[in-house]
């Protein structure tokens, strides 16, 4: 009876440790393994983060997602994938600053592109430097704002330096279990993960083998 109870809570663990694996995996690499949409394809293919309307032309709305910007010119009914100079994946927010109505793009990355109506001229607006992980941003009469998990961050429009704001406030728990399980907590922690992950996967799968070929040769000398 122990003995078969003991095999029981190993392949409990077994399907635990595998689960955890891939998944932390998964979650290590989540720009890599989540599906790209082609440029002629709707937004809704991808994972919507954020959308913006035209100040003066609300039938113009533009969708962010993690594959790219979408702009539409009928209201949402069809939508055509916007030619960026760089990589745009994993969009944080992308809204109009409505005193200059500009187009703002913020990308979790910290990457920052602005453009006037069309032809879509796009300049690049440097972000903070010690920014890590942007999860919100905002414009309004030329201040453009971010926030990212530890501070918030405003742009002064005459010095263009930025201002920080700390949050006072200590990480909690979930945050900080968070990002160890997915590697942002400090410099090359993915790659541990990683290590981790792969190895766990190996053992687990080697280890329902061995125990497979050990039963099967004990059910031979039987």
């Amino acid at each position: 009876m122990s003995r078969r109870l003991h095999r029981i809570l190993g392949m409990i663990a077994f399907s635990v440790l595998l689960l955890l694996s891939i998944t932390g995996l998964y979650l290590n690499h989540i720009d890599l393994l989540t599906p790209a949409t082609s440029s002629t394809s709707t937004p809704f293919a991808a994972r919507i983060t954020s959308m913006a309307i035209h100040p003066q032309d609300p039938t113009q709305v533009y969708l962010g997602t993690r594959d790219g910007v979408f702009h539409s010119k009928d209201s949402g009914r069809t939508f055509v994938k916007i030619s960026l100079p760089y990589p745009a994946q994993n969009v944080v927010s992308i809204f109009f600053n409505h005193g200059a109505l500009s187009l703002f793009i913020v990308l979790e990355n910290g990457l920052i592109l602005n453009a006037t109506d069309p032809p879509y001229i796009w300049q690049r607006v440097l972000a903070p430097s010690d920014a890590n992980m942007i999860v919100a941003a905002d414009a309004q009469n030329g201040r453009l704002r971010l926030a990212s998990r530890e501070a918030i961050y405003q742009l002064d429009p005459m010095t263009h330096a930025w201002e920080k704001t700390s949050f006072t406030d200590k990480k909690n728990a979930a945050d900080l279990i968070y990002d160890l399980h997915t590697g942002q907590a400090f410099p090359y922690l993915r790659l541990i993960n990683d290590a981790g992950a792969v190895s766990l996967i190996i053992l687990s799968i080697t280890g329902l083998i061995l125990f497979f070929k050990k039963k099967k040769k004990k059910a031979k000398n039987k």
